[in-house]
């Protein structure tokens, strides 16, 4: 894990060189870009990506990172 993390960052680190924005921030930055929960029905919850900030959408762009719109998540009862 500790491999994976490092390698990460570096691979991170690459992307935003003309960012100014440290590998740190950008994680803070990222880590603020929660899901909102919707019930529809009692077994269907639709998860929603709210619309990122400005900085938010810039390191997503520069990191080729694709956001979901929706998710649907399986209720408790069929979730295994």
């Amino acid at each position: 894990m500790v491999m994976l993390s490092f390698l990460l960052t570096r691979e991170m680190e690459r992307f935003i060189t003309h960012l100014d924005i440290t590998v740190s921030e950008l994680m803070h930055d990222l880590d603020r870009l929660c899901l909102q929960y919707q019930w529809l029905a009692d077994d269907v919850r639709i998860s929603r990506l709210p619309q990122p900030t400005a900085a938010q959408s810039e390191i997503i762009q520069v990191l080729s990172i694709k956001p979901p719109e929706t998710i649907c998540v399986p209720s408790k009862k069929t979730a295994g």
